[in-house]
């Protein structure tokens, strides 16, 4: 039961946090990312698990850069983290069923990602997770990006064109 007192998830040194997202799945399993850009940056994740928050938020990502980070969580307890930002593209961290967080992430595309990751799950948990992206800064093709989440590896795929999602006329500003 995620209703009680408010817990504080903030971490020494943190004067602010934005870009918050979070989620939860039917299980009670949730999370909730948030960016840190007066600190060391990056992105922290906390994770609520069997009635409780847990010890102290993850410190995922220490991209300085991180951008629209989006959290999601499987029917199996699976979180993921997707980070993008504007010079090395689009990383994505996920969890075990546990919450044990990988080291490092995996590039899942070189693109410059415009506006938040909007992620599915079906009841066995495998993801399919989809983004608006760019080649590059200026006069680019724009297109929406998908990847999928393979429950037997655990792992989301490069990220490959949606069909149909390449623009034809390509757009001069980036939104």
């Amino acid at each position: 039961n995620a209703i009680g007192a408010a817990k504080t998830l903030a971490i020494a040194g943190q004067t602010e946090c934005s870009q918050m997202s979070s989620a939860g799945n039917a299980n009670g399993v949730s999370a909730v990312v948030w960016e840190e850009p007066d600190s060391q940056g990056g992105l922290d994740v906390a994770q609520y698990r069997g009635d409780a928050w847990g010890g102290m938020p993850a410190r995922v990502s220490t991209d300085y850069f991180a951008e629209r980070p989006q959290v999601a969580v499987s029917p199996t307890g699976v979180v993921t983290m997707f980070d993008h930002n504007d010079f090395d593209g689009s990383k994505v961290w996920t969890t075990d069923a546990d919450g044990k967080w990988p080291v490092e992430g995996d590039v899942i595309s070189p693109f410059i990602a415009f506006g938040r990751t909007s992620v599915a799950f079906d009841s066995m948990g495998k993801g399919l997770a989809v983004w608006r992206a760019k080649d590059g800064v200026g006069v680019k093709p724009e297109r929406i990006l998908a990847s999928r989440l393979a429950t037997a590896t655990g792992k989301w795929t490069t990220a490959v064109d949606l069909p149909g999602s390449l623009t034809t006329n390509p757009s001069s500003e980036a939104q």
